[in-house]
């Protein structure tokens, strides 16, 4: 585990090994795995842009920090504040839906995350 706390840090790049990159607009969270609109490209590690992508994946983990055990607890009592606030947003975002109606979208589910790794 890394800490990079550039507030214009926003890549989503993820190396499995030596195998596969992933690249595109997915946090590795429940909610970006099976409820929002993501778009996600596999790299495969015998395409020539896949050490491409692992040089760059490494210097950013060269870059940052290892975490304290005195930073990991203070980030815990952030992320519960942040829990609280989150909840808010959510509900504030139904409000929105509620009052301007949704959009008609296919939904996630037709395509789940697990053709996209096959």
């Amino acid at each position: 585990m890394r800490v990079y706390t550039s507030p214009r840090f926003h890549p989503k790049l993820y190396i499995f090994g030596d195998v596969v990159a992933l690249v595109g607009s997915a946090n590795l969270t429940r909610s970006a795995l099976r409820e929002n609109q993501e778009v996600v490209i596999s790299v495969d590690s015998s395409d020539d842009r896949f050490v491409e992508l692992r040089a760059i994946f490494e210097g950013y983990w060269n870059g940052a920090d290892v975490p304290t055990d005195a930073q990991l607890a203070i980030y815990r009592e952030f992320y519960k504040q942040f829990a609280k606030h989150d909840a808010a947003a959510e509900a504030l975002g139904q409000k929105v839906l509620d009052k301007l109606g949704g959009t008609q979208r296919v939904r996630p589910s037709q395509y789940p995350i697990t053709h996209w790794l096959v």
